[in-house]
C-alpha cells in the first residue's frame, strides 16, 4: 500500500490564466500523478484550506481551475505567479478509459474544468468529441 502524507507540499505557480472576471486558472510545474475526476486540498497560509478538481495533470505540469465566489476564493485571487500555496493530493476516485467504450459527459459553469482532463484523457483511447455552448 502507498503511504500516505497529510502534510501539504509547497507548490509555485508559475501561470495564471484569467479565463473571465471571476474564474482563472493556476498552473504549477509537477504532477500530482492526478486522474480525471480528483481533486487536491488547496491551502493558503493563514487562511484555509478547500478542495478543488484537477483541471488537468500530464506529468509535466497541473492545473487548477477556480471561480472566486468569495471567502477563501477571493484571497486566492489575490495571489501573483511565483507566489507559493500548499496542495495536498491528489484524492477521490478517477475514471478509467478503454479503447472502445463509449462514454458521455456533460457539465456546465464551474462543473466544466474537470470534464476538460476527462476528454483529454479519453482522446488517448479514440473518441469523438462534441463540444455544444449557449
Amino acid at each position: 500500500m502507498k503511504n500516505f502524507d497529510s502534510r501539504p507540499k509547497a507548490f509555485k505557480i508559475s501561470k495564471i490564466i484569467k479565463e473571465n472576471d471571476s474564474t482563472n486558472t493556476y498552473i504549477f510545474n509537477g504532477s500530482l500523478d492526478g486522474k480525471p475526476g480528483q481533486f487536491v486540498m488547496f491551502w493558503i497560509p493563514g487562511v484555509d484550506e478547500k478542495p478543488f478538481s484537477i483541471a488537468f495533470d500530464d506529468g509535466k505540469e497541473f492545473w487548477i481551475t477556480i471561480c472566486n465566489v468569495g471567502g477563501v476564493t477571493a484571497e486566492l485571487f489575490k495571489l501573483k505567479e511565483g507566489d507559493k500555496v500548499g496542495i495536498r493530493g491528489s484524492f477521490g476516485t478517477f475514471y478509467k478509459f478503454k479503447k472502445g467504450e463509449h462514454l458521455v459527459l456533460a457539465a456546465g459553469g464551474y462543473g466544466i474544468a474537470p470534464m476538460y482532463f476527462a476528454v483529454k484523457e479519453k482522446k488517448k483511447t479514440g473518441c469523438t468529441d462534441l463540444l455544444r455552448t449557449r
